[in-house]
């Protein structure tokens, strides 16, 4: 895998076991929750290293590597946290769902009209609203 590719099950199992909240992850933990061998995994970890994980390579094998960290971009390349056009295109569809499932007419239009607002004319005025609320939102990680 080279740097810079969509993260693989490595570091995404981390974040879907649970394995978030421990204290700095050991690569053969990730390995096990993944299903994977631990020299796979290590070689992932090392090529998202630096954009998507920070890892922490300690002397001996690579089963007692840690990860320290897990950056905001891998967490969108999974998923995780939304870009801003995702975001908005997701509400356009909620706001058109809910429009039609609503049974008043006069709630409906205005579901309809949210919808065809953010999927519309007004779709590139809310993905730059998006941007900076999840841009800004988390600090120190974007």
């Amino acid at each position: 895998m080279r740097r810079g590719d969509r993260p693989r099950p490595a570091t995404g199992q981390c974040e879907s076991s649970g394995l978030e909240t421990a204290y700095y992850p050991k690569v053969s933990d990730i390995a096990a929750a993944a299903g994977l061998d631990i020299e796979t995994t290590a070689r992932s970890l090392e090529a998202l290293d630096g954009t998507y994980v920070d890892l922490s390579i300690s002397m001996g094998s690579p089963e007692s590597w840690r990860v320290k960290a897990v950056s905001a971009d891998a967490r969108r390349a999974v998923g995780q946290w939304p870009t801003a056009e995702t975001l908005i295109t997701r509400l356009a569809d909620a706001f058109s769902t809910a429009a039609d499932r609503e049974p008043d007419p006069g709630k409906k239009s205005r579901l309809r009209s949210i919808a065809g607002m953010l999927g519309g004319a007004g779709y590139q005025i809310a993905v730059d609203v998006a941007a900076r609320v999840v841009e800004h939102q988390i600090p120190g990680m974007g």
